[in-house]
């Protein structure tokens, strides 16, 4: 059934690090500008920016695996076995068609933006391999993702189904993502309203 590749957009792991060197520059100068208070009051404002980065654009993936489809996204994550992709569509993104209805998956946006067709044609093939085994990175776009979930969807929803196989579409909320980011975006506001 292959191996299981897991994608992250190389784009997006660069805006994560800008978000985290943007989030210490600021702790920096707030140290520096007005000392222990100026963090105090203002710092978590930087947490809430690194957490944002963390949770938008270092944390989504899509993972293709003998058992399915794992499409991590900001607050929730999608589980879809073999048997539950309907269609896959990429023009806007990742999306796949289920019984549970059109799931996107943020690991793998629309071509375009910072590092469109980096990939050479040659570094693909990997990507389409059927019979290996094993655990893989790479960064796709959502046409590239797309085919790889095409040509595994059409070999692992048949008869032949790989043990352990998922089946159907499981959900659930990505608690860390959700707790980060709300937690960040809280503390900012309340160190902000309180210690200004």
């Amino acid at each position: 059934m292959g191996p299981t590749l897991t994608f992250r957009p190389t784009s997006a792991r660069v805006y994560a690090a800008m978000c985290w060197v943007v989030a210490a520059a600021m702790l920096l100068a707030f140290a520096s500008n007005g000392g222990l208070a100026e963090v105090l009051q203002y710092g978590p404002v930087a947490l809430a920016l690194a957490a944002l980065g963390w949770a938008v654009f270092w944390n989504p993936f899509v993972r293709v695996e003998p058992r399915g489809v794992t499409l991590a996204n900001v607050f929730r994550t999608h589980e879809v076995g073999w048997d539950a992709v309907e269609r896959v569509e990429t023009r806007w993104g990742l999306s796949l068609w289920t019984p549970a209805g059109k799931l996107s998956g943020w690991g793998a946006p629309a071509r375009g933006g910072l590092f469109a067709g980096r990939r050479r044609p040659d570094e693909q093939s990997e990507l389409f391999d059927t019979d290996g085994t094993g655990t893989f990175s790479a960064s796709g776009d959502s046409v590239l993702v797309g085919r790889v979930i095409e040509l595994r969807a059409a070999t692992g929803a048949g008869p032949g189904r790989p043990a352990g196989a998922w089946s159907g579409v499981r959900t659930w909320t990505n608690v860390p993502a959700v707790v980060a980011v709300l937690g960040g975006l809280s503390l900012a506001v309340v160190a902000a309203t309180t210690l200004g």
